[in-house]
C-alpha cells in the first residue's frame, strides 16, 4: 500500500508529480452561497489530473444572475414505476437547462502547498485550495474525498476521486437496491426559515428516508429511472391550503457517463393538473464510483430558479449522498460503501 505520509511529504512518485492522493478522476460540486446575495451559483464538474501537474475539466454552472429554466430530458417514467397510490405520477423528467449538453472545458495546473493541500490554478486568479479529508490509506486505496478550503469564486465545495474511468457507473436498478444512504446538504434560499439555509444539514439514517417513505424508490423496468411517492404530512412542506394531498412525487434518472438527475415536487401545487411545471426541485448529480467500480454515492447541486424572476424563491445548493459525505468533514466517515 502506498503511504499517505509519503504523498504528503514529497508529492513525488518515481520523478513525477503524484495525482491527488494517487487518484486521477474526480467528480466535483461547488457553490457560492451568501445570505442576501442575488449572485449565488452552483456548479458540477469532472476533474482529470495528469502526472505532469496539469488537469483538465468539464464543468456545468448555473448562476442566479442568469437563471436557467427547466427542460425535459425526453424521458417519462414507464408504467412499472408510476401510477396508483404507491408510485409517483407519470410526468416528464425535468433538469436545469444545460445539464443535457456537453458542458464547458477548462484546463489548469495543480500543486501541493506546505500544508499538503491541493492547490489548483485555472488562470486569471481562479485558484482553489482543497483539503484532503479521507485518503488512500483510509479507504484501502479505493477513493479519496476533499473539501474546498479556499477559493475565489466558490465558498463551498466537495470532491470525490478514484481511478475509475468516466464510463464507470451504476444503473438505477442497482442503486435502488441499496438506496438507504446518508445525505448532507447546504442550500441558499432567501425565503427559508432561520437555520435552514446557509448551514450544513445531515441525515445519517438515509437519503431515501428524506425523499420517500416505505417502500422507498422503485426501479423502472423500461427506463433507467427510479421513482417514489412520499407522504409529507407533518414535515412542514407539501401543505397547500384546502388541499388534503400532502404527497410528493420523486424521480431519479441516469443521464450518461457519471451524470444523473433528481427531480421532486409537491403534488398539491399542480392546481389539479397531473404534473407540476412551476418551482420544482431540479438537482443534477454525478455518481461517485470507487476504483473497484463500485457505486458509493453522488455529488450534486440544486439549480432551481423561481419562474418569473423572484430571486427570493431561487433554490441553489450543494449536496452529497453516501460516501461522498466524507468530503464535508472527518466526523462523517460513515462506511456506507455499497457494491452494485
Amino acid at each position: 500500500m502506498l503511504s499517505s505520509s509519503i504523498l504528503a511529504l514529497s508529492n513525488c512518485i518515481l520523478g513525477t508529480l503524484a495525482r491527488p492522493n494517487a487518484f486521477q478522476y474526480f467528480v466535483v460540486g461547488r457553490t457560492y452561497l451568501e445570505e442576501g446575495c442575488t449572485q449565488n451559483k452552483a456548479s458540477l464538474a469532472y476533474y482529470n489530473f495528469e502526472t505532469d501537474s496539469t488537469l483538465t475539466a468539464t464543468y456545468y454552472i448555473w448562476r442566479q444572475e442568469s437563471p436557467a429554466g427547466r427542460v425535459q430530458t425526453g424521458t417519462t417514467p414507464d408504467a412499472s414505476c408510476t401510477g396508483a397510490e404507491a408510485h409517483a405520477r407519470a410526468c416528464p423528467m425535468l433538469v436545469p437547462d444545460g445539464w443535457m449538453g456537453g458542458g464547458e472545458a477548462a484546463s489548469g495546473h495543480y500543486e501541493f502547498n506546505e500544508a499538503g493541500q491541493l492547490v489548483i490554478n485555472w488562470g486569471g486568479g481562479a485558484d482553489e485550495t482543497w483539503q484532503l479529508i479521507r485518503g488512500f490509506d483510509d479507504t484501502a486505496g479505493t477513493y479519496g474525498t476533499y473539501r474546498l478550503a479556499g477559493g475565489i469564486h466558490f465558498n463551498h465545495g466537495i470532491m470525490f476521486g478514484s481511478n475509475a474511468g468516466w464510463d464507470s457507473r451504476a444503473s438505477m436498478a442497482g442503486i435502488a437496491a441499496v438506496q438507504n444512504q446518508p445525505y448532507a446538504w447546504i442550500r441558499g434560499q432567501g425565503n427559508d426559515a432561520p437555520g435552514v439555509s446557509f448551514v450544513w444539514q445531515v441525515i445519517e439514517a438515509g437519503w431515501s428516508a428524506d425523499t420517500a417513505g416505505p417502500p422507498g424508490y422503485t426501479a423502472c423496468s423500461a427506463t433507467d429511472m427510479m421513482t417514489a411517492r412520499h407522504d409529507c404530512t407533518g414535515l412542514g412542506y407539501c401543505e397547500c391550503a384546502g388541499d388534503p394531498n400532502h404527497w410528493s412525487s420523486n424521480y431519479v434518472q441516469g443521464i450518461g457517463q457519471r451524470r444523473d438527475a433528481w427531480h421532486h415536487w409537491c403534488e398539491c401545487l399542480t392546481g389539479g393538473q397531473l404534473c407540476y411545471n412551476g418551482n420544482s426541485h431540479v438537482k443534477p448529480m454525478l455518481q461517485a464510483v470507487d476504483s473497484n467500480g463500485n457505486w458509493v454515492g453522488w455529488v450534486g447541486v440544486e439549480a432551481s430558479f423561481y419562474p418569473g424572476g423572484n430571486s427570493g424563491g431561487d433554490m441553489l445548493g450543494l449536496f452529497a449522498i453516501g460516501e461522498a459525505l466524507t468530503s464535508i468533514g472527518p466526523a462523517l466517515k460513515m462506511n456506507h460503501t455499497v457494491v452494485v
